[in-house]
């Protein structure tokens, strides 16, 4: 090796590690809980009115790529028995086993790709398991004023086998995701862990 190229290959081993350091510091990492989180839910009853709810308890991970938003990533495990919703509607759901909790206490979803439009809005695309079956799950991602973000998408029961209540409860369910920036998710009190009523 010529004497002149050692010093080059020399920097370049120094640099190379630095620079994958770099790349690994601009992603950040943020768990989700019901402390800067929140999952709600949306579901048409008799076709009259809806009843409103959310899941207590969940967990899950952000993974956000400061130089690549398209690299940004989402997991989230979802205990499908700590619905929360006005008066008995939150019983009712789970006496009616709406999500077959009782088989398939939890449900989740994994991101795979984030997609840019040109308003400035992104889609998630992702997957999302519930009752035992996985489909592709969108949701569309918007800022909120405060400086989070708010993801929306829409499922139906019968995809994933799920026909209790028929055609008294609709088939669709609204899923909506709300993620708090760290100022405000720092104040917020966090939900108590509290066995859902069965």
């Amino acid at each position: 090796m010529h004497a002149a190229a050692r010093p080059v290959l020399i920097l370049l081993a120094l640099v190379a590690p630095l620079a994958s350091f770099q790349a690994r510091a601009q992603e950040t990492r943020v768990a989700l809980t019901p402390a800067n989180a929140e999952i709600r839910f949306s579901i048409g009853v008799l076709g009259l009115f809806s009843m409103q709810g959310r899941f207590a308890r969940f967990t899950g991970e952000l993974r956000q790529d400061a130089s690549d938003t398209s690299r940004t990533r989402a997991a989230m495990l979802v205990d499908t028995g700590s619905i929360e919703a006005e008066g008995g509607a939150a019983n009712a759901a789970r006496d009616a086993d709406l999500l077959r909790t009782r088989e398939f206490p939890t449900m989740s979803f994994r991101s795979l790709e984030v997609v840019r439009n040109a308003n400035g809005d992104a889609r998630l695309e992702g997957l999302l398991t519930l009752a035992g079956v996985t489909h592709p799950l969108s949701l569309h991602v918007q800022p909120t004023p405060a400086g989070g973000f708010a993801a929306n998408g829409e499922l139906s029961r019968s995809a994933y086998g799920l026909s209790s209540m028929r055609p008294l409860v609709s088939d669709r369910v609204a899923l909506s995701v709300t993620v708090a920036p760290p100022q405000l998710a720092e104040a917020r009190p966090r939900t108590p862990a509290v066995a859902p009523n069965r």
